[in-house]
C-alpha cells in the first residue's frame, strides 16, 4: 500500500508537472514572444520601450519560477533521459538550492533504460539519502555512485558526515529509522525486489546501499486508443508532438537527408536535452523564448558553415 500510494503521488507530480509545460510554460513564452514583436514598434518613444523591457523581465522571471517548479515536482530529465541523467541532474539541483557539493559516478557501460516505475522510486530514494546527509550528517559533501554488476543495479550514497549507530535505526517504528525515512526506503527497495544496506558508525561517516534486480523490459510501449489507434511511448520524450517526439522526427529528418539543417526549439533546452538532440542529428536547440532574438542568427551561421560565401 505504501508502494502504490508512493507511485500516485509520483503520478499526481508528473500530471502537475504536465500540465504547468503543456500551458503554463507555453502562455509565458507567446507572451515574451509578442512583446518582442512589440518592442520593433517602439523605436523612439523611451517610455514605452522601457514598460515592454520591464514587463519581459518579469516574463522571464515567470518562466523561470514555472521551469523550477516542474523539475522540483517531477524532474523532466528523470522522465525523458532516464535515471543516470536524473542523478546528474539531482547533483546540480543539490548544489544549487542547498550549497551541498553531489560527486555523481556512473560510468558510460551502465545500463539506464529502467521501467519508468523503478527510476521514479530509485530517484526518490537517492533524494531522500541526499537529504538526509544535508540535514543530519553535519557536512556538505556526498557522493552517489551507480553501478552494474551482472545483472544487479547498485547505487551507494555515501558522506563522510557524524554518522550514527546502527542499533538507532533497528527498529522502523521511531528513532531514526522513523526520523530519516529510512524505514520506507527499505520497504521500497523490497517491493522492487531489492535491498537497503547501512554502513555507518558516530564519527566514521555513512554509506547507503541501494541494490536493484534488473529486469529486461521493452524500450517501447504500445497503447491501444480508446479510438482503436496506437501510440507508442518512448523513453527521451522530451520535446512532444503528436505521433513522435521531437527527437525522433530529428533522427527521420537527417538519416536519410543529412545535409538538412534542423534547428529544435523545446520550452526546456538543458544539457541532457540539447545532447539527446545534437546525437539525433540536430545542430543545435535553442529555448523557445529566445528564438525571436536569436533563431534567425543561428540559421544565418549554420547555412554560412554549408554555404560558405566567398
Amino acid at each position: 500500500m505504501a508502494i502504490e500510494l508512493n507511485l500516485a503521488e509520483q503520478r499526481e507530480r508528473a500530471r502537475l508537472a504536465t500540465e504547468q509545460h503543456d500551458h503554463l510554460q507555453q502562455l509565458l513564452v507567446l507572451g515574451k514572444l509578442k512583446l518582442a514583436g512589440g518592442k520593433r514598434g517602439t523605436m523612439g518613444r523611451p517610455a514605452v520601450e522601457k514598460m515592454i523591457h520591464e514587463t519581459d523581465k518579469v516574463f522571464a522571471e515567470a518562466l523561470q519560477y514555472t521551469r523550477s517548479l516542474v523539475a522540483e515536482l517531477s524532474p523532466p530529465v528523470l522522465r525523458d533521459h532516464g535515471l543516470g541523467d536524473g542523478l546528474r541532474w539531482l547533483g546540480g539541483y543539490c548544489m544549487e538550492k542547498y550549497e551541498m557539493t553531489v560527486t555523481v559516478t556512473i560510468p558510460k557501460a551502465v545500463e539506464s533504460a529502467l521501467p519508468e516505475d523503478q527510476s521514479v522510486l530509485l530517484f526518490q530514494s537517492v533524494r531522500e539519502l541526499l537529504m538526509n546527509a544535508w540535514k543530519h550528517a553535519g557536512t556538505t559533501e556526498a557522493a552517489v555512485v551507480l553501478e552494474q554488476t551482472g545483472d544487479r543495479l547498485r547505487i551507494t550514497v555515501s558522506d563522510k558526515g557524524t554518522g550514527f549507530a546502527l542499533a538507532a535505526v533497528a527498529e522502523p517504528a521511531g528513532g531514526l529509522s522513523s526520523k530519516f525515512g529510512l524505514f520506507s526506503i527499505r520497504e521500497r527497495m523490497r517491493s522492487l525486489g531489492g535491498s537497503l544496506e547501512l554502513a555507518s558508525a558516530p564519527g566514521k561517516g555513512t554509506i547507503a546501499t541501494l541494490m536493484l534486480p534488473l529486469v529486461r523490459h521493452r524500450e517501447v510501449e504500445v497503447k491501444v486508443q480508446a479510438d482503436g489507434s496506437t501510440k507508442a511511448r518512448h523513453r527521451g520524450e522530451d520535446m512532444n508532438m503528436p505521433k513522435m517526439n521531437g527527437i525522433e522526427a530529428t533522427r527521420e529528418i537527417t538519416a536519410p537527408y543529412p545535409n538538412i539543417i534542423v534547428i529544435g526549439l523545446s520550452v526546456n533546452a538543458g544539457d541532457a536535452n540539447h545532447h539527446a538532440m545534437t546525437c539525433a542529428g540536430a545542430a543545435m536547440l535553442l529555448t523557445k523564448d529566445a528564438a525571436v532574438e536569436q533563431l534567425y542568427d543561428a540559421m544565418l551561421a549554420r547555412l554560412k558553415d554549408f554555404c560558405p560565401v566567398a
